[in-house]
């Protein structure tokens, strides 16, 4: 597999959130499904506005103490300029989170995005793991997709993020 290990300082995100479990493989149907419900209901659209640098973050967050659960947020960088995401935090329409420091690899999908990033994740950790000598690190893994881009085409790019560690 193809990838760059690159270090990125911390930075703050906010978006929208779900609940889902990994169990039984709830999570390959249901975040799909919650940016398809974000993209048609236009909070997509609002977030890109709010911060429009070309980038939205799938962020996946495993719970820390529910070994299966995990939150999905689909965000965009703070960056500091936009006064109306204050309100939009505070009044429980977005949420805030940090992406800390970390050294990532970074994998690069290719394809419709469901697909394509479904596949990128099953092949980092059935087949790039095992085969080198890093491993995960504490953190969220992130997904980066560059908003010029239609989902569906065959040639669409985005990338996957996983903070790692040396074993």
């Amino acid at each position: 597999m193809e990838y760059r290990i690159e270090e990125h300082p911390a930075f703050t995100t906010v978006g929208h959130e779900i609940r889902t479990s990994t169990a039984g493989g709830e999570n390959l149907s249901a975040i799909p499904a919650f940016w398809r419900d974000v993209s048609t209901d236009g909070r997509l659209g609002e977030l890109e506005k709010l911060v429009p640098d070309g980038k939205v973050y799938g962020i996946c967050i495993a719970d820390a103490n529910a070994r299966d659960e995990m939150s999905y947020v689909i965000a965009v960088r703070e960056d500091g300029r936009n006064t109306r995401i204050g309100a939009e935090v505070a009044e429980g329409r977005l949420v805030r989170s940090t992406v800390p420091s970390a050294t990532w690899a970074i994998f690069e999908a290719i394809g419709p995005v469901v697909e394509s990033i479904q596949e990128t994740w099953r092949r980092v950790f059935a087949v790039w793991f095992p085969s080198t000598n890093y491993e995960h690190a504490s953190g969220p893994d992130l997904e980066v997709y560059f908003t010029d881009q239609d989902p569906a085409s065959p040639d669409h790019r985005c990338e996957v993020w996983i903070p790692i560690k040396t074993r």
